[in-house]
């Protein structure tokens, strides 16, 4: 994985960019996650020049370090 800033991380393979964000959050919220996952996700797939046919994502939440994290899986074009 590659940092691609501010709690972005991205793989970019010949078929697949896979990205997961994360955040500490006192107070979870996947939802509020997931729509900023989903943003970055685009906005990075944008920067890097790459067609993502569709964007898949999976959020999850590590209550022992604080941790909300979403990982987006998307298939090139």
């Amino acid at each position: 994985m590659k940092d691609a800033g501010d709690g972005l991380n991205y793989s970019l393979d010949s078929e697949t960019l896979t990205i997961q964000y994360q955040e500490y959050q006192f107070v979870p919220d996947t939802k509020s996650l997931l729509i900023k996952c989903r943003k970055e996700s685009k906005n990075l797939a944008d920067k890097l020049s790459v067609d993502v046919t569709n964007f898949d994502y999976v959020t999850e939440r590590n209550a022992l370090l604080g941790i909300t994290s979403c990982i987006a899986f998307g298939e090139l074009e």
